[in-house]
């Protein structure tokens, strides 16, 4: 059994803009019911290429070898009063965020959207991205 739960898939059409698949994949969660996380203690990515505070997510595109989130983790292990219980939705163009449990490791397919439960798991980007790489990810409630 995989350690996270496949929503759907999604290819942007136009293009490659941060905004346009941030908003996309927003409207898709909330059809599909997930409420945004309100956590004013987890840190948000302000630098990302697109993102909202209200939805409590973000649209990035990388390329940096050894960028932020190359470590195994789990996200707020780093914030101070965060609730770390929540979902995450996320979302790649290409090599898609890894998932591991124990010592065994998960990668989604390309353009799949998938939840994991964020305490239940440990994730990364993976190290060896190479060109450019479109991510999402919105924290929600579980």
């Amino acid at each position: 059994m995989l350690p996270y739960t496949v929503l759907g898939t999604y290819i942007p059409k136009k293009g490659r803009k941060c905004w346009f698949i941030g908003k996309a994949l927003t409207r898709r969660t909330a059809l599909l019911g997930y409420k945004p996380l309100i956590d004013p203690y987890i840190k948000q990515n302000a630098g990302a290429a697109w993102y909202s505070s209200e939805l409590h997510a973000e649209c990035r595109k990388t390329a940096v070898i050894g960028s932020e989130g190359t470590s195994w983790h789990q996200d707020g292990d780093t914030s101070p009063g965060a609730n770390m219980n929540h979902g995450l939705i996320l979302w790649a163009s290409s090599t898609p965020t890894e998932i591991r449990v124990w010592n065994t490791v998960y990668q989604p397919k390309p353009y799949e959207i998938i939840l994991i439960e964020n305490i239940e798991v440990f994730h990364r980007r993976p190290p060896h991205v190479e060109g450019f790489r479109l991510s999402f990810r919105q924290r929600v409630v579980i």
